[in-house]
């Protein structure tokens, strides 16, 4: 059965034409078969899914860990300069920590007040702070009022998470950090 529709659309009067057909008692849903059929390809694609969505997790919080320890130093150079003083950075592998000293001296390790420590794990379990901090041998990195860091051959760190993801964290000269990525990040 073919009907004629008008609709009035600005004022403007047009014609559809639409074939109408009876639906049969068959053809009302989807049957209990189906039903469960599309919910067992659900439930493969996200048993599928779900250890790389976790992958993606762990290497997301690395790379937050890794930005947040280079955001630190870029931060603490900028107030070196900005406050003419010597902030420094101590780098604790074993606790997986580093803490921020603003220093009243210029020795090395200084003296000065001490703001809390931070840890790479508070992004996520499993992510700490790998063997071999090297700023010239030491675990420790001062920046200056003059904006460079000591030591004067800089020096790098990096943390890894439980997927053996790996970023380093490099410290020039001049203070600037570069971050580089190895492992199976995506």
């Amino acid at each position: 059965m073919i009907t004629r529709v008008a609709m009035l659309w600005h004022g403007h009067c047009y014609c559809h034409c639409m074939r109408l057909r009876k639906i049969s008692e068959g053809q009302r849903g989807f049957s209990l078969i189906e039903v469960l059929i599309a919910m067992a390809i659900v439930a493969i694609m996200a048993a599928v899914a779900i250890p790389f969505f976790g992958g993606f997790i762990d290497n997301r919080n690395l790379k937050s860990a890794a930005r947040d320890i280079a955001g630190d130093i870029f931060e603490y150079r900028e107030r070196a300069i900005a406050e003419n003083r010597i902030y420094q950075i101590t780098f604790n592998q074993a606790g997986n920590s580093y803490t921020v000293r603003q220093c009243t001296d210029t020795a090395l390790p200084c003296a000065g007040t001490d703001f809390p420590a931070k840890s790479p794990g508070a992004f996520g379990s499993g992510i700490t702070i790998v063997a071999g901090v090297n700023f010239n041998g030491g675990s420790v990195l001062q920046l200056l009022p003059r904006g460079i860091a000591m030591p004067v051959t800089g020096g790098n760190l990096s943390v890894r998470n439980s997927r053996t993801s790996t970023a380093t964290i490099s410290v020039g000269l001049t203070g600037r950090t570069n971050v580089d990525w190895t492992g199976t990040l995506h």
